[in-house]
C-alpha cells in the first residue's frame, strides 16, 4: 500500500513538471516575438522605418519566430504524448491561421481604407493579422484538449485595439506595435505564473 502511494506521488510530480514545461515553452515563443519587436524599434530608429527595411526585417523575424515555434511545438507534442492527451498532431491549422491572417490583415484590410488615415488602415491590418494568427493557435490548443487561458491577452488586446486604431490620426502603427507587445508580455507573464503555480502545488 505504501509503495502504491509513493508511485502515485511520483507520477503526480512528473505530471506537474510536464504541465509546467508546457507553460514555459509557451512563454518562450511569445518572448521570442517580444525580442523581435524590440529589435525592430532599435534598428528602425537607426536605419529608418522605411517600407523596404520593415519588409525585409519582418520576413526574417517571422522565419526566426516560426523556427522557434516549430521547435517548441515538437517539444509540446512530446509532452502531450507523455500525458496521453493526444496521439499525434498537425501544425497545418496553426500555419493556416497565420496565412489567413496575413491575407486579410496585410492584403485586404489596408486596401479597404477603413481608417481616417492610410497609417491607421495599415495599423488595423497589422492588428487583424496578429489577432487571427494567435486566435487560430488558441483554437488549435482547445482542439488538442488544452484550455490555454494564458494566450487570451495575446489575441484579445489586438482585437480590441482595431476600432481604436482606425480613429488615430498620428502614431497608429507605433501604438499598434506596443499594444501587441503588451498583449504578448501579459501572455508570457501568465505562462510563467501558471508554471510556478503548478510547481508549488
Amino acid at each position: 500500500m505504501e509503495e502504491v502511494k509513493e508511485l502515485k506521488g511520483m507520477l503526480e510530480r512528473v505530471e506537474r513538471k510536464l504541465i509546467a514545461a508546457q507553460y514555459m515553452y509557451g512563454a518562450m515563443w511569445f518572448t521570442a516575438f517580444l525580442v523581435a519587436m524590440g529589435l525592430y524599434y532599435v534598428l528602425g530608429a537607426i536605419l529608418g522605418f522605411s517600407g523596404i527595411f520593415s519588409a525585409i526585417y519582418w520576413i526574417g523575424a517571422f522565419v526566426f519566430i516560426g523556427w522557434i515555434g516549430t521547435m517548441i511545438g515538437k517539444r509540446l507534442e512530446a509532452l502531450l504524448r507523455a500525458q496521453e492527451k493526444r496521439e499525434g498532431s498537425s501544425y497545418s491549422p496553426i500555419f493556416l491561421s497565420w496565412i489567413v491572417g496575413a491575407i486579410i490583415g496585410w492584403g485586404i484590410v489596408p486596401r479597404l481604407n477603413l481608417g481616417i488615415t492610410e497609417e491607421a488602415s495599415v495599423a488595423a491590418g497589422s492588428l487583424t493579422f496578429i489577432f487571427l494568427g494567435v486566435f487560430g493557435m488558441w483554437l488549435t490548443s482547445i482542439k488538442a484538449g488544452i484550455v490555454d487561458k494564458a494566450m487570451i491577452p495575446a489575441y484579445l488586446l489586438p482585437a480590441l485595439g482595431i476600432p481604436i486604431v482606425l480613429g488615430m490620426e498620428k502614431g497608429a502603427i507605433i501604438w499598434a506595435g506596443f499594444l501587441v507587445t503588451t498583449g504578448y508580455a501579459l501572455t508570457s507573464l501568465l505562462y510563467l505564473y501558471f508554471a510556478f503555480k503548478v510547481i508549488e502545488r
